[in-house]
C-alpha cells in the first residue's frame, strides 16, 4: 500500500513507510497531497507553493460535515484539524488546543492561520455577523509585521511564539458562537533589531515602511536607501522573492485601521521605526578617560532625526547614550559608559523601544479582539492555536536562539509522553503490525538548563547560573563555565570541551 490519507492503514508502520508513503502522496498522486493523518496527528510537507486547496469551497465542505458532527472522510486537511477542536470542545464542553509545530520553514505559521481562518469563519451563524471575525484575520498582518523576518531557511519566519485563544460561548453540546480572541507573545527576538546574519533581513517593518510611505513622506523620514543603515544592511538582503514590500505595507494598514489604530499613531509609528534606524547609525570616539562619547561629527544628522521623530530633546539622547543609570539603596546613580560598551548600550535602546511597540500592538490587538471583561474570558470555552517559532541551529547561536530551542526541546517531551506513546497503546489495542518506536528522552537536557535551587533537585541550572553571573559587578565567564561543570559533570547532556593533544617533535640533528 502507498499513498494511504491514514498512516495507521500501513500494514507496517515503520520509519522508511512512513516516508515514502508521505513522498508517494506528494509526487506519485494525480495532484500534489501535502497533508497526512494519523489519527488526531496531522503530518504536513511545505509546499512552498499556493495550492488550490484552500479556498471558500473547501471551507464550506469541512463545515458542512461540522454541522452533522461528522469529518470528511480521506482528506486529511488544517480544516479537519479546526473542525474537531470544534466538535470536541461543544460536545464535551471543554477547551480544546492545537500544537502547529516543527522546524523552521516548515509552515507552522502558514498553516496556524488557516485553522483561525476555518474557526474564525465558520463559528458564526451569516444572520449574527460581528465584525469579530474579520478583526481575528486581520490581527496577522500587523504581527508578521513587526515579528517575523526573512533567515536563510525561511522567508517568513515567525521570530516570536504566540498562544491565540479563539473565546465561544457555548449554548449546549451542539452549538457555539465565538465572542472574541485573545493572543499570549513571549519570546520576541530581540537581537535580530540590531544584528542580521548573512542573507538575512531585520523585522518586515522595516522594509515595509521604506517601500509604502510616498516618496516625499520617505524623504522625510530619510529612508531613501536602507543599504545606508547598520540595522538593514549586515545581511545585504533587501528584497525578497515572494515578498512585495510596498503591497505588505498597504495590507498592514488596512489590519491597522480594522484594530482602530488611527492615522496619527500609525504616523508615530512609522516615526518610531525611522528613528531606530538612524539610531543604529550612531557613532561613538573615546575621550581622554576611555569613557564612549557620541561622534558627532560623523552622524550628528542621525542623533538629530531620531530625536525629532521620537520627539526627545537631541541632549537628552545624547546624555542616553553616553551614560546608564543603577539603582544603590534606592537611589538613581548615573554611571558613564566606557567606550567598548557604547555600542551595547544603543543597541539596548533600540532592541527595548522596538520591543515596547511590539507589545504595544499586541496588547491594541488583544483589547479590541476581547470584548469581553477578564471575569467573562475565564468563564468561556475556548480554542487554542500554539504557534511555535522553528527550531535552528546556526553557525553561532545567540542566547534568544538557545531559549527557542529549549522551548522546542519541552514542547518535543510534551509530545512524546503525551502524543507518541498514547499512540503505541491504540496501536496494540488494534492489534496494529509496526515496530515500537524508540523515542529519545531529553529529560536530562531539560533539567540541566532549568533546574532551580528552589526545585525538587536544588541544584542550579543553565539558567539560574546565568543569572547569576550576570548579576555580579564582573561577570565572569570562567566562573560560569567552572559551576556548571562542578554540579553537572554526572548530566548525560553535559560535556567538557578538551584542548587538543600536543603533537611531540622529535628535533634530528645533522651528522657532520
Amino acid at each position: 500500500m502507498k499513498g494511504v490519507y491514514d498512516l495507521s492503514m500501513l500494514v507496517y508502520l515503520e520509519m522508511h513507510n512512513v516516508l515514502y508513503n508521505l513522498k508517494a502522496r506528494y509526487n506519485e498522486m494525480a495532484r500534489k497531497h501535502p497533508y497526512t493523518s494519523i489519527p488526531t496527528i496531522l503530518v504536513a510537507i511545505n509546499p512552498y507553493e499556493r495550492l488550490p486547496i484552500y479556498g471558500d469551497d473547501v471551507v464550506e465542505e469541512f463545515h458542512e460535515k461540522q454541522r452533522e458532527f461528522r469529518a470528511v472522510k480521506g482528506k486529511p486537511h488544517p480544516y479537519a484539524v479546526a473542525s474537531r477542536a470544534f466538535q470536541r470542545m461543544v460536545n464535551r464542553g471543554k477547551p480544546q488546543s492545537t500544537i502547529v509545530c516543527g522546524e523552521s520553514g516548515a509552515g507552522k505559521s502558514e498553516t496556524a492561520k488557516l485553522i483561525i481562518k476555518y474557526l474564525a469563519i465558520t463559528s458564526t451563524d451569516e444572520d449574527h455577523q460581528t465584525g469579530v471575525e474579520q478583526q481575528i484575520i486581520a490581527a496577522s498582518p500587523i504581527l508578521e509585521a513587526f515579528g517575523n523576518a526573512k533567515t536563510i531557511w525561511n522567508n517568513n519566519s515567525s521570530r516570536f511564539g504566540k498562544f491565540t485563544k479563539l473565546l465561544y460561548e457555548r449554548e449546549d453540546n451542539t452549538k457555539a458562537t465565538i465572542l472574541g480572541s485573545t493572543l499570549e507573545t513571549y519570546l520576541l527576538e530581540k537581537s535580530r533589531v540590531v544584528f542580521q546574519a548573512s542573507k538575512e533581513r531585520n523585522y518586515h517593518v522595516f522594509y515595509f515602511v521604506a517601500a509604502g510611505l510616498p516618496d516625499e513622506r520617505r524623504k522625510e523620514l530619510g529612508l531613501e536607501d536602507l543599504m545606508d543603515f547598520h540595522y538593514t544592511s549586515q545581511g545585504k538582503c533587501i528584497q525578497v522573492p515572494g515578498i512585495t514590500d510596498s503591497g505588505r505595507f498597504d495590507e498592514l494598514r488596512n489590519s491597522l485601521r480594522v484594530m482602530r489604530v488611527t492615522d496619527e499613531d500609525q504616523t508615530e509609528l512609522w516615526n518610531l521605526i525611522a528613528g531606530i534606524l538612524h539610531l543604529g547609525n550612531v557613532e561613538f570616539k573615546k575621550d581622554d578617560q576611555d569613557f564612549g562619547v557620541v561622534n558627532t561629527a560623523k552622524c550628528d544628522i542621525h542623533v538629530e532625526l531620531c530625536a525629532k521623530f521620537w520627539n526627545i530633546k537631541k541632549a537628552d539622547l545624547v546624555k542616553r547614550l553616553q551614560t546608564r543609570t543603577m539603582k544603590v539603596m534606592r537611589k538613581q546613580i548615573a554611571k558613564q559608559i566606557n567606550r567598548k560598551e557604547s555600542e551595547h548600550n544603543r543597541d539596548a535602546i533600540a532592541k527595548g523601544i522596538f520591543e515596547n511597540a511590539f507589545l504595544w500592538l499586541c496588547n491594541r490587538v488583544n483589547n479590541e479582539l476581547k470584548h469581553a471583561d477578564i471575569d467573562d474570558v475565564l468563564q468561556m470555552t475556548f480554542i487554542g492555536v500554539l504557534d511555535v517559532f522553528g527550531f535552528e541551529n546556526f553557525k553561532e547561536n545567540s542566547l534568544e536562539q538557545f531559549c527557542i530551542n529549549f522551548t522546542n526541546e519541552k514542547l518535543q517531551s510534551y509530545f512524546n509522553e503525551n502524543i507518541i506513546k498514547s499512540e503505541q497503546e491504540e496501536y496494540i489495542r488494534e492489534s496494529v503490525f509496526w515496530t515500537p518506536i524508540d523515542v529519545p528522552d531529553n529529560e536530562d537536557l531539560i533539567v540541566l538548563i532549568e533546574s532551580s535551587t528552589k526545585g525538587p533537585l536544588k541544584k542550579p541550572g543553565f539558567y539560574e547560573v546565568l543569572d547569576s553571573q550576570c548579576r555580579n559587578a564582573q561577570p565572569d565567564t570562567e566562573a560560569f563555565y567552572q559551576e556548571m561543570v562542578s554540579v553537572w559533570k554526572k548530566n548525560k547532556s553535559m560535556k567538557t570541551a578538551r584542548p587538543p593533544k600536543k603533537k611531540k617533535y622529535r628535533l634530528r640533528g645533522r651528522s657532520s
